[in-house]
């Protein structure tokens, strides 16, 4: 018989929140992070300052992930991960994933005097008696049942009052084992899909009447996912097998999964990359195991130039589980795929190499945005397609449009408004030239009246199959 997880545990599970913004893309929710200062215990080293660092905060073991990203300094001045020591004094700001704390900042404290908090989640228990105790982020904060929050609506409400599930930030001070509030502002659930999840981990029980269960790294507990007939699988899900979760909590603490898909012993990360013409990414191989020794894997790019590699090799050190390439984009719009292998595992990544970046196309704040849906295609000589243009949000009254063609294609026209509801969506034909041959080109659009609404880019490959 299966016992109910503890709230705390399954947190852990489950704090990689998410929220889908749009017809096109996913977008990570920003209220996941969390600052707080803490004690060093052990440290990790995996080399080029990347590791792990087990701190201490009041009684509370966390997790903090260290990347070749994550600013490590000591009053103003960077320092290297190899420069602290257990029983540091850090202050960490991050976001919480599947794994731990995946630190953006860490600053050497010269002392701990520093003792304040603020940390970012939904509620995963509250409870109320002389005061009110809330469970975030595997962390439980005390706070006075009179304190009024914050944020949107704007009708304030007592502590007391709040729910599992809310979305909060709280701010406070530790003293001690304890982590007592001094705010708690509730984040607006305006747009947005409530207790909606993703995390990783391995089937540890039988696949049968719609349910598996997964356990998770780090915790004692294992998470109930519900498979039902609307949730898109990818692999076998078999005992052993290491998935990823997508879905949505429910008020028994299982996940309804929308999406299940067995993670491979060997990734590319970004799997999709888009870059602009001349410029230079870095990417990333990604054992799902810790890498007991050194890890040679090997790199490929199919079709030759338009892309190159900095090696057509990396090694993940021992106790690591990524090594770094760099990739580089030709003169020209087009794509090719990288393929990674090792121990006969193999893994493959898309690069489409456009005249424009996606950071082109991102204003948050312009009154309008177009993109193309999809923004990449593949076409034969002289044949004809079509493509979606989205602009958003939708507009009261239409909007004017500006196609522009560059390489092998003879032409793109916007023939009709497919929305209901102002000028939101469009269906433009693109057509390509008849001795086009195996090459490439491009649709620009822009909506010149709007300003900062930035560039959308379709990049067409015309290949002799025409797929």
């Amino acid at each position: 018989m299966r016992h109910q997880p503890s709230i705390k545990m399954i947190f852990w599970a489950l704090s990689a929140l998410i929220v889908f913004a749009g017809a096109s893309s996913a977008q990570v929710l920003n209220h996941n992070e969390v600052e707080f200062t803490a004690t060093v215990n052990s440290i990790l080293d995996n080399g080029n300052d990347t590791g792990v660092i087990k701190a201490d905060a009041s009684g509370t073991e966390l997790t903090v992930l260290v990347d070749a990203k994550t600013d490590i300094e000591s009053e103003e001045i960077e320092i290297a991960l190899t420069d602290l020591r257990s029983g540091d004094v850090i202050k960490v700001e991050g976001k919480f994933s599947s794994e731990g704390v995946l630190a953006s900042s860490i600053e050497k404290l010269t002392s701990d005097a520093d003792n304040g908090f603020e940390v970012r989640g939904q509620i995963t228990d509250i409870e109320v008696d002389g005061s009110v105790v809330i469970s975030i982020a595997g962390i439980t904060v005390t706070a006075d049942k009179a304190m009024q929050t914050s944020g949107r609506p704007s009708t304030r409400v007592n502590v007391a009052s709040l729910t599992v599930g809310t979305a909060v930030s709280i701010e406070g001070t530790i003293s001690g084992d304890t982590w007592t509030a001094t705010s708690v502002h509730v984040f607006s659930d305006k747009g947005k899909k409530k207790n909606v999840v993703r995390f990783e981990g391995t089937i540890v029980e039988p696949f049968t009447e719609g349910l598996i269960y997964v356990q998770v790294e780090g915790t004692d507990t294992d998470q109930p996912v519900i498979v039902g007939p609307e949730t898109k699988t990818c692999g076998t899900l078999a005992v052993g097998a290491v998935v990823e979760v997508k879905g949505k909590l429910n008020a028994e603490l299982q996940v309804e999964a929308d999406v299940v898909c067995v993670i491979g012993a060997l990734e590319i990360k970004p799997d999709d990359l888009k870059l602009k013409v001349g410029a230079t990414e870095v990417m990333n191989v990604k054992l799902r195991e810790t890498a007991s020794g050194p890890v040679t894997v090997n790199l490929t790019v199919e079709p030759a130039g338009v892309i190159t590699l900095s090696a057509s090799s990396v090694t993940v050190p021992q106790g690591s589980k990524t090594a770094e390439f760099s990739v580089t984009a030709g003169g020209n719009p087009g794509e090719a795929t990288i393929t990674a292998t090792v121990n006969g595992e193999t893994a493959t990544a898309l690069v489409v190499v456009g005249e424009f970046s996606n950071s082109d196309n991102e204003n948050p704040n312009a009154a309008a945005r177009i993109v193309f849906a999809p923004d990449h295609i593949k076409m034969g000589a002289g044949d004809t397609r079509d493509v979606v243009l989205l602009v958003q949000p939708p507009q009261v009254r239409p909007v004017n449009v500006k196609l522009e063609i560059r390489g092998d294609l003879a032409s793109a026209e916007i023939h009709r408004d497919l929305s209901d509801d102002g000028a939101a969506v469009y269906k433009v034909t693109v057509k390509s030239k008849a001795d086009a041959g195996a090459k490439s080109g491009s649709v620009i659009a822009t909506l010149p009246d709007v300003s900062g609404s930035g560039t959308a880019e379709l990049v067409v490959v015309i290949t002799s199959k025409g797929k």
